[in-house]
């Protein structure tokens, strides 16, 4: 009987869908049920984007029949202190990144997720809506259970999420490698930042003193100036400067571990994740906090993510744009300090000389 058939909830896709599937692969729609599981989690989280932009901006398109997706163009979730958004950028067809915010631990660690889908790779999109669910969720319950390592259950949430990636079906093709996505995730609570990422997706601690860039890219170019054999800027203007080292995909090295680091923040600030659709407008972390100090001591997150993915859209908006943000005030962190001094040796963040 085609009524027990699952299809996609898109009237002008209506493709058959398999159970457990979270998009459409025709479309790239979000099939509802997932929503309503995410729920029953008890995550706070959304999957579909809110009727329309922040002040009519960038109106949606109409729907495509059988084309690219509307649904993701743009997405906002926002929660007290914490937002996340979403964009399909000025110039690609559809949004292949995926951000998810969220509160576990009796709410008292804010998490952060931010995927960006490797756009010469199938099911790019669904890629990284694949991880960034199986990430929050994998995260969530680990700590709503307590008793585990916020590290650990970090290396265990990015593990969930590659998982997830590789468990996407395709047809292999020459000129398509397999699904593939970046991730970068932040565990906030109790004067910590936990953070963990692969690929190039990046997290920052932006404060009024200076903006730190806690995580490091797993690209060709971070990889030459590590080792020395190129300065920063003639890593960056190489043509292979983007080349992915590492990625979430099932073509990925077996073994290959995510990257996990804990800081220790004494001063009030602003942890800000983003995809490279964003930071490759931004020429130095200073740039990042010169734009968050303009808006003033009483920007909201929701407005300082909003504010960042309309700059990145004016700037140019070759790439998707996704930005998550969550606000660290006095009385999250562990004590005041004077100036912040981040050792991304040791992953303390003290008191000291300011450093950016």
């Amino acid at each position: 009987m085609t009524g027990d058939v699952p299809r996609c909830p898109n009237p002008d896709c209506r493709e058959v869908v398999a159970v457990g599937d979270q998009y459409c692969e025709g479309c790239g729609e979000p099939i509802r049920r997932e929503q309503e599981a995410a729920r029953h989690q008890g995550l706070e989280v959304e999957l579909a984007p809110p009727a329309g932009r922040p002040n009519g901006a960038h109106p949606r398109p109409d729907r495509e029949t059988r084309g690219p997706s509307r649904v993701r163009d743009h997405v906002e979730i926002l929660l007290p202190s914490v937002a996340g958004v979403s964009d399909r950028g000025a110039e690609r067809s559809r949004n292949e990144d995926a951000v998810r915010v969220g509160r576990a631990g009796s709410l008292a660690t804010t998490l952060l997720v931010v995927c960006d889908g490797v756009s010469s790779t199938q099911s790019a999109a669904r890629a990284s809506q694949a991880a960034a669910d199986a990430a929050i969720t994998s995260l969530a319950a680990a700590l709503d259970a307590g008793g585990q390592d916020v590290e650990k259950a970090m290396e265990n949430a990015i593990s969930a999420a590659r998982a997830a990636v590789s468990s996407i079906v395709y047809q292999p093709q020459a000129a398509k490698d397999p699904p593939s996505t970046t991730l970068v995730a932040a565990a906030i609570g109790g004067g910590q930042v936990t953070v963990g990422w692969v690929g190039d997706s990046r997290a920052y601690f932006v404060t009024e003193s200076g903006t730190w860039q806690l995580s490091r890219d797993d690209t060709w170019a971070a990889d030459q100036v590590a080792q020395g054999r190129l300065s920063e800027l003639e890593a960056a203007t190489d043509p292979r400067s983007h080349f992915l080292t590492r990625w979430l995909g099932n073509d990925q090295e077996i073994g290959v571990a995510p990257s996990v680091r804990t800081f220790e923040i004494e001063w009030p600030g602003l942890v800000v994740l983003c995809s490279d659709g964003l930071w490759n407008y931004l020429e130095t972390a200073d740039s990042l906090s010169e734009m968050v100090v303009e808006l003033g001591d009483g920007a909201s997150p929701e407005v300082i993510a909003r504010t960042l993915t309309e700059f990145a859209r004016a700037a140019g908006g070759h790439d998707n744009i996704t930005v998550a943000v969550a606000a660290l005030g006095v009385a999250e962190v562990m004590r005041p300090a004077d100036q912040l001094v981040l050792d991304t040796g040791s992953g303390r963040a003290a008191q000291g000389a300011g450093q950016g």
